[in-house]
């Protein structure tokens, strides 16, 4: 299946793990699979930087999970109305 779009949520630091994280929604076939990624960096990380390490971990997860469990799956109409009411850092679409 082709990846239609991509969002993250605000990165935040978590100084115990000493890594970003954030929640990323991949839009693929009509659903939507949320991800929780982290990426390990400094805290004066750039912000190109960290979204690039979350995306393609979150990415990594979507297409190599070797148990179909492990992907959180939302109902189609209610994630888009949290799509519209939910803060997102940017929107990403997949090569």
């Amino acid at each position: 299946m082709r990846i239609n779009e991509m969002t993250l949520t605000q990165p935040i630091y978590n100084p115990e793990v000493g890594a970003f994280e954030a929640e990323a929604r991949v839009f693929e076939a009509g659903a939507v699979f949320s991800y929780r990624v982290s990426h390990i960096s400094a805290p004066h990380a750039e912000f190109d930087a960290v979204t690039r390490g979350l995306k393609g971990q979150a990415l990594m997860r979507h297409r190599h999970s070797k148990e179909r469990t492990q992907r959180l799956i939302r109902d189609t109409v209610r994630a888009a109305t949290s799509r519209a009411n939910s803060p997102v850092l940017g929107t990403f679409l997949a090569a």
